[in-house]
């Protein structure tokens, strides 16, 4: 009966240091700021419109219709129609207008 002893201390024997193991590998717990999945940043975006030679930028046509509504602009809507030669407005959902490209 001696082998069946020395077979089950050899046996317990080689799992306790295992359960130390895996004990110690557990791992740490991530914060909330590192479980949050982070947004893409917006893409800077330039716009050109061309027609008949002329070419207008974005920032271009948003001063032009800062300058003929003369309010504090809070949200503004803009629609270019080359065809026309104009971009129409709309200033805080209530001014409209239209400006000469």
């Amino acid at each position: 009966m001696p082998i069946v002893k020395k077979k089950a201390e050899s046996m317990a024997a080689e799992t306790k240091p295992a359960a130390k193991r895996t004990a110690a590998k557990k791992p740490a717990e991530k914060s909330a700021a590192a479980r949050t999945p982070r947004k893409a940043a917006a893409p800077k975006v330039q716009l050109y419109i061309q027609y008949g030679g002329k070419e207008r930028t974005e920032a271009e046509l948003v001063e032009a219709v800062k300058a003929a509504c003369g309010v504090t602009v809070k949200t503004m809507e803009l629609y270019v129609k080359p065809e026309d030669g104009a971009v129409y407005y709309v200033v805080n959902g209530t001014e409209s207008g239209k400006v000469e490209l």
